[in-house]
């Protein structure tokens, strides 16, 4: 295991730092010249000077639940929240973390994290699949370290980790569709993984069910009726097998 794994590892495990009122904290990355073993950690994104930012990972242990369970939200690719409450979090991490507190389905988990299936930070689409045309490999394998580190630490097993797919559809995203295929290479590798605990909103709203995991904005949430539901086995998005 790589040594920024066994940080993220570490990070996953430790309490909320004491900041202002921010709840969570994250880890932010740059990979210099897109050199996978030469990845470096941030704990702030104004910390970057690389064009290419990076969020790993953003975490919350909840101090009044000790339970050794752990609630894990994949998204889509991330923004520079670097906590879920407070001046430092954004509109997604707040709708994530309200899922977490206020959800029956989620009351016995005393850790919350979110990743994304693309790490880099960046609201262009275009330039997102540019940047992923230059290094794909890179990305993939970042997503699964990132899976390793988060479902394979001391205090958080696999029986008591809960995977919540939140990355939305993926008909007009090249890099949702790669990542997606991604997650699902990663289940076929690792098939100790209780299929059981994969799961997805049922909607996006209080209608219809969709053909894809939701993505939190838009979700009225857990607690008001959208429930979670197992994801598909196998993966839905045809396109996404090159």
């Amino acid at each position: 295991m790589h040594s920024w794994q066994n940080i993220l590892q570490k990070v996953v495990q430790a309490p909320d730092p004491v900041n202002g009122n921010n709840i969570g904290h994250a880890v932010f990355a740059k990979l210099p010249g897109n050199k996978l073993a030469d990845i470096e950690l941030y704990d702030d994104v104004s910390d970057l000077t690389d064009p290419i930012k990076l969020r790993l990972l953003l975490t919350h242990k909840a101090a009044e639940r000790n339970t050794s369970k752990h609630c894990v939200v994949i998204g889509m690719n991330p923004s520079t929240a670097s906590a879920f409450q407070g001046e430092k979090a954004d509109n997604t991490a707040r709708q994530v973390y309200n899922w977490f507190a206020g959800a029956s389905a989620l009351e016995g988990y005393e850790r919350l994290t979110m990743v994304n299936l693309l790490p880099i930070i960046e609201t262009d689409s275009l330039e997102v699949s540019n940047l992923l045309d230059q290094t794909t490999d890179n990305y993939r394998e970042v997503f699964h370290r990132t899976l390793d580190a988060l479902l394979r630490t001391e205090k958080y097993d696999l029986e008591h980790t809960l995977l919540i797919c939140a990355w939305g559809s993926s008909s007009n995203k090249r890099w949702v569709r790669d990542g997606q295929a991604w997650f699902y290479d990663y289940l076929n590798a690792n098939k100790e993984i209780p299929r059981e605990n994969i799961q997805r909103l049922r909607s996006k709203s209080l209608g219809s069910p969709t053909d894809y995991p939701p993505h939190p904005r838009g979700s009225v949430g857990l607690q008001n009726g959208n429930e979670l539901i197992g994801m598909p086995l196998e993966n839905p998005d045809r396109k996404s097998q090159r």
